[in-house]
């Protein structure tokens, strides 16, 4: 039964993939125009972040469930290996779902909201090991989309933070 409802999650991402990757970036631009808001028009503007952190997480979680094929892939150790590679995505993607409600959090002053903020720290992990791979053609796996990801949510998720603990 688990298996099954895994099996109809994987296939409803891969049919709808393009449509996710247009959904995730329409939250990405809610979160960003909801942070400006947020921080430089101090008006009441939340509904942007929590609309983007909950569409967000949603993609997010979604996307873990896709799977990397690369047929034509040498594999010299278990950083390039594919399962590591579909780990290390996963573990990116849970990251960020985590990330888009630590978001919400920060705005809606959650309490106990720092264990959900160190998602960031998991991203940064992901990062180094990323870069740490010898992969032959690095773009063939961890891509620009990849590292522009991680960097993007890296830095709007440590402003709120900064911002959240009276840093800024």
């Amino acid at each position: 039964m688990e298996n099954q409802s895994q099996a109809a999650v994987i296939s409803f991402v891969e049919r709808q993939y393009s449509k996710i990757l247009l959904i995730e970036k329409t939250s990405v631009v809610l979160l960003i125009v909801g942070i400006f808001f947020y921080q430089f028009l101090n008006s009441n503007y939340t509904v942007f972040i929590v609309t983007g952190s909950v569409i967000g997480a949603i993609t997010f979680f979604l996307l873990s469930y896709r799977f990397i094929e690369e047929e034509n892939h040498e594999t010299t150790g278990i950083l390039n290996s594919i399962g590591f590679i579909n780990f290390m995505y996963k573990l990116a993607y849970y990251s960020f779902a985590v990330g888009c409600l630590a978001m919400l959090g920060l705005v809606a002053n959650f309490k106990g909201n720092i264990l959900m903020v160190t998602s960031g720290l998991t991203l940064i992990v992901i990062l180094f090991i990323s870069l740490m791979t010898k992969v032959n053609d690095r773009t063939v796996i961890y891509n620009s989309s990849f590292y522009t990801r991680v960097l993007l949510f890296l830095g709007m998720l440590g402003y709120l933070a900064l911002v959240d603990y009276g840093k800024i």
